[in-house]
């Protein structure tokens, strides 16, 4: 079994690496903000007050991978990626909030899922349901599994409906 978003499967289906027909979206998630924690708490209730609070930042933090890159579509959308795109690091190779804790940005972006809960930073909770864009989690069934139904069965575990509030515990929505 292995978990990733759904149009990386593609490929490992045509080459045989994921058993065709096995893959299933069982959750979702989107971005959600961070900050150093006891650092002031900007507002990113609405649209207008994230925008203000990207503006207001003096550091902006985020990955180009899983939900990413939907933060350049998104700073274009609000009009001020030119604005901001200096403030802008790439965090790699750890954690946006082991860079929010450390000092090094001051605003992080990352998955709900990744960026909460992390000593020494504070979540400020989702981006708003206006500007949300959301990555698919999905599983499947590995060609070389020495149990495929177990791993089968799993899937179809993580993917009932009625695991939901597994999903929000972890910072995931179920898919819609």
């Amino acid at each position: 079994m292995t978990s990733l978003g759904l149009q990386q499967f593609d490929e490992f289906v045509k080459t045989g690496k994921v058993v065709n027909g096995s893959v299933v979206e069982y959750a979702r998630v989107g971005n959600g903000v961070a900050i150093k924690a006891g650092a002031s708490k900007p507002d990113i209730s609405t649209p207008e007050a994230f925008k203000q609070a990207m503006l207001n930042a003096k550091s902006i933090g985020h990955t180009n991978a899983g939900t990413g890159p939907f933060n350049t579509r998104l700073f274009q959308k609000l009009g001020i990626y030119d604005q901001i795109k200096s403030k802008i690091t790439i965090v790699q190779g750890r954690l946006v909030a082991e860079a929010v804790a450390a000092g090094d940005i001051e605003i992080g972006i990352q998955q709900t899922n990744v960026i909460q809960p992390h000593p020494g930073t504070e979540y400020l909770g989702p981006l708003p349901a206006e500007l949300m864009e959301y990555g698919q989690v999905g599983a499947g069934v590995l060609a070389a599994s020495k149990q495929p139904e177990v791993a089968a069965a799993f899937i179809k575990f993580m993917a009932d409906p009625a695991n939901a509030p597994l999903l929000r515990k972890a910072a995931m929505e179920p898919p819609k």
